[in-house]
C-alpha cells in the first residue's frame, strides 16, 4: 500500500510486439536474357526473309521478265461492212440510231432537241465537216473518233453496228435529201484492208508487247471511260425534259463519276429505291441531291429510269 492510502496497481506483462513482415521475393527479371531472346528471333526473321528472297529472285532470273499476252487487234472488213446495206443492217441501224443517236439528233435526224451548241448535224441538209468528206467510212471514222465538243466518239459499239448505224443514217435520212449525199468515199481516201490498222499501213496488225501489267490497266481504263460514256448518254437522254433537279445530278456525275454509275445501274434496274438511297446519301450524292424535298427526288428518279429503259 502507498503512502497516500491508494490500492497498488497490478503490474501486467508488455504485449509482444507484431512480427516483421517477410521480405517480398524479388521479381524474375533478366534484361540482358530477354535481349538476346529478342535478337535471336530478329535473326531467325531476317535469316527467313532473305532465303526465301534469294529463292523468289533466283526463279525470276531463271524465268524471266513476266509477259502478258497484248490484247488482240480485232480484224475489221471495212469494204465489206461498207458494202452490206441490206435490209436486216438498215433494221438493226434503225434500233441503234432510235437508242443512241435520236436524242441529239432527232427521231428524223434533222432536228436539235436538246438545243446544243454548236447544234446536232441536220442528216437531211447538212454536209459533213471531217476531213474524210461524205462516204460511209469517213461517216464510219465520225463514229469511230468523235468530233467536235458534242459529237461522242462510240468506240464501244462494234464496228458492224456502227456501219449499221451509218447505213441507216445515210439510206433514210440523206439520200434524196442532202446535196452533199456521197454514194461512195472520195478516192483519195484509204479504206484499210481486212487485218491492216486503220492508218493505211500495209503490214498485218502486230502491236509490240507492251510492258508487264499496261494490257490490264488499259483495259479498266478503258472499261471506266466506257462507262462515264454511258453514264453521259443516259443524261443527256434524261435531258430532254430539263429541271434543276437533273441538272444537280448531272453536276453530281461529272463531279463524282462512280457515283453516276451507281446511278445508271440502278435505273436499268428500274430500282427506284436505290436510285433513291444513293441520290439522298452524304457520301454518295451532292448537297444538292440530298437537299431535295422527297417529292422532286421521286420524280427525279422516275425520270431517269425513264431515260435509262427506252
Amino acid at each position: 500500500m502507498s503512502s497516500h492510502g491508494e490500492k497498488p496497481v497490478p503490474a501486467h506483462s508488455a504485449a509482444p510486439a507484431p512480427a516483421a513482415p517477410a521480405p517480398a521475393a524479388a521479381a524474375a527479371s533478366h534484361p540482358v536474357l530477354w535481349t538476346v531472346c529478342l535478337l535471336g528471333i530478329s535473326l531467325v526473321i531476317a535469316w527467313w526473309f532473305a532465303r526465301w528472297y534469294g529463292i523468289g529472285a533466283e526463279e525470276a532470273r531463271r524465268h524471266g521478265p513476266l509477259k502478258l499476252a497484248a490484247p488482240a487487234a480485232a480484224s475489221i472488213d471495212h469494204k465489206a461492212l461498207v458494202a452490206d446495206r441490206s435490209p436486216a443492217v438498215l433494221d438493226r441501224g434503225r434500233a441503234l440510231y432510235k437508242d443512241k443517236c435520236a436524242s441529239c439528233h432527232g427521231p428524223e435526224g434533222d432536228t436539235n432537241p436538246l438545243a446544243m451548241n454548236p447544234p446536232a448535224r441536220n442528216f437531211k441538209a447538212e454536209a459533213m465537216k471531217n476531213d474524210l468528206g461524205q462516204g460511209p467510212y469517213a461517216f464510219y471514222v465520225v463514229l469511230d473518233k468523235g468530233y467536235g465538243a458534242n459529237m461522242p466518239h462510240f468506240r464501244t459499239v462494234p464496228p458492224a453496228d456502227r456501219y449499221a448505224m451509218v447505213h441507216f443514217v445515210r439510206e433514210t435520212f440523206m439520200r434524196g435529201n442532202n446535196p452533199a449525199f456521197a454514194e461512195a468515199d472520195d478516192a483519195k481516201v484509204v479504206i484499210p484492208a481486212a487485218g491492216v490498222v486503220a492508218t493505211g499501213a500495209k503490214t498485218p496488225v502486230k502491236p509490240a508487247a507492251p510492258p508487264p501489267v499496261r494490257p490490264l490497266m488499259a483495259a479498266m481504263a478503258a472499261e471506266a471511260e466506257a462507262q462515264i460514256a454511258r453514264v453521259e448518254t443516259w443524261l443527256t437522254k434524261a435531258a430532254a425534259t430539263p429541271s434543276p433537279a437533273l441538272t444537280a445530278v448531272r453536276r453530281l456525275a461529272n463531279d463524282k463519276p462512280a457515283a453516276g454509275v451507281r446511278l445508271l445501274a440502278a435505273a436499268e434496274a428500274k430500282d427506284q429505291t436505290a436510285l433513291i438511297a444513293i441520290l439522298a446519301d452524304a457520301d454518295l450524292g451532292s448537297p444538292e441531291t440530298v437537299l431535295l424535298p422527297g417529292g422532286e427526288r421521286d420524280a427525279l428518279a422516275k425520270a431517269l429510269i425513264a431515260a435509262a429503259v427506252r
